[in-house]
């Protein structure tokens, strides 16, 4: 075999090494906790996501979810992907002088050590930026979340009414300047 081939043939034996240890990493995920609606990834535990259905010509939408982290390190979620948005960003809310103001959160969210985080309306949130469809009521749509440390967990978001849970709160006001704050 020349230089080339025996790297080519080593290349392609760690690439199946690789996929075959996620898979394996993430079958032992746990059927129960799936079943729940969590999600398992090294010390990492995303359960309860949800969204809410947007309009049709909604062009960012909201993800709330609770993320435990099991390990002795904090870990940061540092962004995300979804198929139906262009963008996945980390975003919070603050009220300042009784106004709502919406700010990106560039350097992630720290997830302590031995502790629980939740992002819910009214303060740390997921951004789906550049909506591609509409998110329907009962639908479930699947998100890669980000995380310094543990990497890619893979969490399912449960797409809810409208008004679920907080409904006061209005992304329509949000463009894609991330280090703008936003007022609602």
């Amino acid at each position: 075999m020349t230089f080339s081939k025996t790297l080519l043939a080593g290349a392609a034996a760690l690439f199946l090494s690789t996929t075959m240890t996620l898979a394996s990493d993430n079958s032992h995920s746990g059927h129960d906790a799936a079943s729940h609606g969590e999600h398992k990834h090294h010390s990492i535990e995303a359960s309860a996501a949800w969204t809410r259905a947007t309009v049709k010509t909604a062009k960012v939408g909201g993800g709330f979810i609770m993320i435990k982290n099991t390990g002795d390190h904090a870990d940061r979620l540092i962004g995300g992907a979804a198929s139906f948005a262009s963008d996945v960003q980390l975003h919070t809310m603050k009220i300042v002088d009784d106004i709502a103001r919406m700010r990106a959160l560039p350097d992630g969210i720290v997830i302590p050590a031995g502790t629980q985080v939740v992002l819910k309306p009214g303060g740390d949130h997921v951004m789906f930026m550049g909506l591609k469809e509409q998110l329907k009521e009962g639908e479930q749509r699947t998100v890669k979340l980000i995380f310094e440390k543990a990497g890619e967990v893979e969490v399912t978001f449960k797409v809810n009414s409208l008004a679920a849970k907080g409904a006061g709160e209005d992304h329509s006001g949000h463009d894609h300047d991330d280090d703008k704050e936003h007022s609602h």
